[in-house]
């Protein structure tokens, strides 16, 4: 009989941690560090799971003593093998026993399961079922589609796949038990607003919840290929650093997600990308992804049956994708990019700009609680148990001017290489009050642009912070040379500046802003510059048709700042407007 003892999880330090170490330097980094450390104490790979790591870590596998030590869980024994006598693995004939698993899939798909189906109980108590739900449905759908993928356009194996689209999501886990209510909240006005949860937590909170899940299963000492294919995934321009097996496994990963994404989340954008992937990588064409999502369905459903997971019902994925297809070529042009792009932008700033409140109220909410997580050193409430925090405990943490109210502009997560921080100043608050006493006093519409240079932190990384002040001069040039008689132009924060438009109605504020983005776009793709070309703005704008009585200028610029917010929020180089009546 093989002994189990519980061994302590290798802790991801900075020095032994590829995930960590690799990370590029932002204020957002250290706080990334701090989760996946916490993480590493508070969660712990069960028993059998560490004896496997280390039986299967030696070149020559003692087969015996793998089967005793999964025996010794036989509820992870049951699950194994159910698992493998299920549609996906489609074995020859049914299989009883260890034994003859290890016999028909070898020792590393064995090992893989394992390590898939042993998280520990812990991250998932207390979690709630709808989170719940919604997180197995995202993980069956996007492990089978990895599997299926790596076997339809790579013809290889996809057990590696499937393990590393089943773990993907593990940072959500860690993140609803850690930061509580706030990111729960999060989550669902993410899902219901149909926006990308990554982009949403890179603003909030510097990081993704992929970032922590790599960072959290190389602390495991899950397989590097594993582990690398994850964290690459986020971002397919960093393959040229992985070999070829590496490479591929992460492009499987990458895939499986955004199509999850489309099938689940019902983000519609997502399916163009995967099909501008299929289509020049593979020749694939939408009949064949069709296809593809016709089995997946029945396989998703069958894994959660054999799991015994209760999953959120929903239309069927053929539906789903037939009709994110149907949206996709209904919006489809054979006209020039720049028509599209700018085409783009305008139905973009056309969006109801009160639809972001809600969501620009829960990021402050989740900056708030990660602060909080960070400063107390705990993550836990008041009991001394891991919980989920009440929105009460938040709520007292949101600043104060030093009248007593609230601030109208609220920072992000201080760090945050995405959303902007925009700061009011006497000179702006003196214009702004001038400017709605003129509009008042003519009875024409005020619009405030609030203009931002997107991922500023990043820009300067790439082409140094000596060239910042060019870009800066650039940008803020192109502010003034408004096309508008009544057009006056202030800084309000590193790469920001605030343009306030006098007698200007909302369809013209947003013609103007589409055209500064379009003009600073230029510029940068014009330099012939990797670097330059990173430059792009984001731009919130909002008009006041009539300013009324006491009109306070300062809500002008909070309703920018959320139009500002949920444009960089949506990728950048993007316009959302709001009109106050």
């Amino acid at each position: 009989m093989v002994q189990l003892v519980a061994a302590s999880p290798r802790l991801p330090h900075e020095a032994a941690c590829p995930v960590l170490r690799d990370l590029p330097m932002t204020d957002a980094a250290p706080a990334l560090r701090q989760f996946v450390v916490r993480a590493g104490e508070l969660y712990s790979l069960p028993a059998v799971a560490m004896k496997v790591l280390e039986l299967t870590d030696s070149p020559k596998v003692d087969v015996r003593a793998l089967k005793q030590c999964i025996e010794n869980d036989p509820a992870l024994t049951s699950r194994i093998l159910r698992v493998v006598n299920s549609s996906l693995f489609g074995l020859p004939r049914e299989v009883v026993d260890l034994n003859q698993a290890l016999a028909l899939l070898g020792i590393k798909p064995l090992k893989l399961l394992v390590l898939g189906f042993s998280l520990p109980d812990a991250m998932f108590a207390g979690v709630e079922a709808t989170v719940m739900g919604r997180y197995w449905r995202r993980a069956l759908t996007r492990s089978i589609a990895a599997r299926e993928l790596c076997d339809a356009l790579w013809r290889r194996d996809g057990d590696e796949a499937f393990i590393a689209g089943l773990l993907l999501d593990v940072g959500v886990l860690v993140l609803v038990r850690d930061l509580g209510e706030p990111y729960v909240r999060f989550l669902d006005r993410a899902y219901t607003e149909r926006r990308s949860l990554a982009e949403l937590e890179r603003g909030s909170l510097g990081f993704t919840h992929v970032q922590l899940s790599a960072g959290l299963l190389d602390g495991w000492s899950l397989p590097e290929t594993i582990v690398g294919a994850i964290r690459a995934s986020e971002n397919l321009d960093t393959l040229g650093e992985l070999d070829d097996r590496e490479q591929r496994l992460a492009a499987v990963v990458h895939l499986a997600d955004l199509l999850t994404s489309v099938l689940v989340d019902r983000r519609r954008e997502a399916l163009g990308k995967l099909m501008d992937y299929v289509r020049t990588q593979h020749g694939w064409n939408s009949a064949q992804v069709t296809a593809l999502v016709g089995d997946l369905e029945a396989k998703v459903t069958q894994l959660a049956d054999v799991l015994s997971l209760s999953l959120p019902g929903d239309a069927s994925y053929c539906e789903i994708l037939a009709g994110a297809q149907r949206q996709l070529a209904g919006t489809a042009a054979s006209v020039v990019p720049d028509v599209v792009r700018a085409e783009r932008a305008r139905e973009a700033a056309q969006d109801d700009g009160e639809a972001f409140d809600a969501l620009y109220d829960q990021s402050r909410s989740l900056t708030d609680a990660m602060q909080e997580f960070l400063a107390d050193g705990s993550g836990r409430d008041g009991s001394g148990r891991g919980g989920l925090k009440g929105a009460a405990a938040v709520e007292t943490l949101k600043p104060t001017r030093a009248d007593g109210a609230r601030s109208n502009v609220r920072p992000m997560l201080a760090g945050s290489a995405q959303h902007t921080v925009v700061s009011t100043n006497p000179a702006l608050e003196g214009r702004l009050a001038a400017a709605v006493a003129a509009c008042r006093a003519s009875r024409e519409p005020l619009s405030l642009l609030i203009v931002a240079i997107d991922r500023l932190g990043e820009l300067a990384f790439a082409m140094g912070p000596q060239n910042l002040p060019k870009v800066a001069e650039l940008t803020a040039a192109v502010c003034r040379k408004v096309d508008h008689q009544a057009v006056e132009c202030l800084s309000v924060g590193d790469g920001a500046w605030a343009v306030l438009l006098g007698e200007c109605a909302r369809n013209q504020a947003v013609n103007l802003a589409s055209g500064i983005a379009a003009t600073v776009y230029r510029i940068g793709q014009s330099r012939g510059d990797d670097a330059w070309a990173m430059l792009s703005t984001s731009i919130g704008v909002a008009t006041v048709s009539l300013p009324p009585r006491n009109f306070a200028g300062g809500s002008l610029v909070e309703k920018a700042s959320r139009c500002l917010y949920a444009a960089q929020a949506s990728g950048g180089n993007v316009v959302k407007s709001i009109e106050i009546y």
